[in-house]
Order: structure tokens, then sequence, then C-alpha cells
């Protein structure tokens, strides 16, 4: 997904764009030029046409900023996946030293409140 939207992004350069018009005009064979490259002509066409509908201009997109940005927010979402994790580990532990102290003095265990996962085929 990631390496389709770089070559959207890449193919709404402007040089891309006069690459290919450019080269459609000095082909001697312009039919043929545009059958053989009419998949990436049209990747640059739409590309270009979804960004500017997303209210963005193509001429003045910085891949490289956004491609860091997205590389910052993996790495955020990786550390808080992690840190979910991590908490879910301990709260299991801590309450099976609740339950393990309340039989210890003699009490039922209670049940888990809030954080049971329902199964919605059971139902």
């Amino acid at each position: 997904m990631q390496n389709q939207i770089a070559l959207q992004f890449d193919f709404c350069n402007n040089t891309e764009k006069e690459k290919y018009a450019r080269n459609y005009k000095k082909s001697k064979d312009p039919e043929r030029y545009y059958q053989a490259h009419s998949y990436d002509i049209h990747l640059a066409w739409s590309a270009a046409e979804t960004l500017e509908k997303a209210g963005v201009n193509p001429e003045t997109l910085n891949l490289h900023d956004l491609e860091s940005k997205y590389e910052n927010l993996c790495n955020d979402r990786q550390a808080a996946s992690d840190a979910y994790k991590k908490a879910e580990r301990e709260c299991e532990n801590l309450q099976n030293l609740r339950d393990q102290l309340l039989s210890f003095m003699g009490q039922e265990a209670a049940p888990n409140i809030g954080r049971e996962k329902a199964n919605v085929r059971d139902k």
C-alpha cells in the first residue's frame, strides 16, 4: 500500500507529466507509445486528480516530508501497541494475585468486572 501511495505521489510531479508528454510528441508512432505506457500515464492522471479532489496541490507536495511523518506515526503506533500489551499482561497478573490472595483469606474470588470480552457467536 505504501509503495502505491509513493508511486502516485511520484507520478504527480510535473517532471513525470512532462516526460510522458515530451516522449509522446517525439515518438514516431504516438499510438504505439500510448499503448506501451498507458498504465503509467493513467496512473499519473488519476493520482493528480485524486490529490486535487483532496485539496492537495500536487506541485507543492513534499514526498520526503510525508514519508518521514508516516514513519514517525508507525513508530508511535508500535510503541503504543507495545505499552498496551504490557499493561494488559500486568493487569492479568494483578488479577491473578488478587484471586490468590482472596482464596488464601478464604473468600470467594469476585468475577472480573468490565474487561470481559463477549463472544458474539455464542449469542
